[in-house]
């Protein structure tokens, strides 16, 4: 009788080391599709600046949406800014990649979708290219104010 009990302790002990390794399969599995998905979704979700226009493009080729730079003010968002906004749940996010620091704010005057996050490479560079193309940059405040 007492192999049994050993046996048992011992498949216990196997039981227990199985769902180890298969937790540690599953981490390193996410881990690897957020680095894969952060560097993919550069290449689905692209901005291009027209003269009048800022468009966010899929796969290069299927416009998603047209913001008329007119109609817009930006503004730069961090983490920060973004989750402690009363209102972060109204935001269009179209963001391109997983792990930024800094975001692009941009409030439309009318339309449907009024805020929108996008994250584009430099930020700082971005907002003064949709500047000299005629979007307004937001003054101190919240994003909403």
């Amino acid at each position: 009788m007492a192999s049994v009990g050993y046996r048992r302790d011992w498949q216990a002990g196997s039981k227990k080391m199985h769902l180890l390794f298969t937790l540690v399969e599953i981490l390193a599995s996410l881990a690897i599709c957020g680095v894969g998905a952060h560097f993919f979704m550069q290449v689905v979700l692209t901005y291009q600046i027209t003269p009048s226009h800022l468009r966010v493009v899929l796969f290069g080729l299927l416009p998603v949406c047209a913001i008329p730079l007119c109609d817009a003010t930006v503004k730069k968002m961090t983490h920060r800014d973004l989750i402690t906004s009363p209102d972060f749940f109204r935001y269009s996010t179209m963001v391109n990649r997983l792990f930024v620091r800094e975001f692009v704010f941009i409030r439309k005057r009318s339309g449907f979708s009024r805020y929108i996050i996008i994250s584009p490479d430099n930020p700082d560079e971005f907002i003064i290219k949709l500047i000299e193309s005629g979007a307004t940059r937001e003054s101190c405040g919240g994003p909403l104010n």
